[in-house]
């Protein structure tokens, strides 16, 4: 019926998505594995070359970059066992821990900012998934999260 209701309305996803979730239901949309990224908006990255950019969805998966973002944080991309984000990189890559400075503080910034978006999304795969993955790979994930 909500479905129905914001047809009606003629709501875009993301009202739709609202509505849903004001109503108490898990938007159907949260199923999906990666967010969808017009073709303008993963260009943005090429154009800001040769500063390092990258896009990143609701959960920090990578949805474009660059090539010095590339450069500038190994392996966030070229990940094979793993969907590429970022948080999976923060806390899974040992080489962040040199990259990035002062790792700690923005890896507790970071894993607090995802337990916000994860609370609004309870219940979504990409987030569970995520969230397990981290808590198995990482110790200050285990530590930190609760």
């Amino acid at each position: 019926m909500l479905n129905a209701l914001a047809a009606v309305l003629r709501l875009d996803r993301h009202e739709r998505d609202h509505l849903l979730q004001f109503a108490g239901h898990t938007p159907a949309a949260e199923a999906e594995e990666r967010e969808p990224l017009s073709a303008a908006a993963g260009a943005v990255p090429l154009l800001l070359q040769p500063n390092p950019a990258y896009i990143i969805g609701g959960n920090y998966d990578v949805l474009s970059h660059n090539q010095t973002a590339h450069e500038l944080f190994p392996r966030l991309i070229t990940e094979v066992d793993r969907p590429a984000g970022f948080a999976r990189w923060v806390f899974l890559e040992p080489l962040a821990r040199d990259i990035l400075v002062d790792w700690e503080p923005e890896a507790r910034g970071l894993l607090g900012r995802l337990r916000t978006l994860a609370a609004r999304h309870s219940g979504a795969p990409r987030y569970t998934r995520l969230i397990e993955d981290l808590n198995e790979g990482s110790p200050e994930v285990q530590d930190w999260w609760p």
